[in-house]
């Protein structure tokens, strides 16, 4: 009995073996894909550009809030209230 296993498990993997390469051939002689012709779509490059100056817009936005924010003295309302009792 384990000599029929051994023996089925080696006929696999010589199939293996050789199935793989066969497999693989396809890709290795396919040529690749060119392009022959370069599309240029206007009204996708107009919201791209948009799209990026909306971006930079809410980066500025940030910097500046993060710069507002650095700033802001930092009170509590511990400290107001001590500020306030004196």
């Amino acid at each position: 009995m384990k000599t029929r296993k051994s023996r089925s498990r080696a006929v696999s993997f010589a199939a293996a073996l050789v199935a793989a390469p066969v497999a693989a051939l396809p890709m290795v002689l396919v040529p690749p894909a060119s392009a022959a012709w370069i599309v240029y779509d206007p009204t996708n490059y107009a919201q791209n550009v948009l799209q990026a100056a909306r971006a930079l817009e809410q980066i500025n936005n940030q910097i500046t809030s993060l710069q507002n924010r650095k700033r802001r003295p930092r009170t509590t309302p511990q400290a107001e209230a001590w500020a306030q009792g004196m």
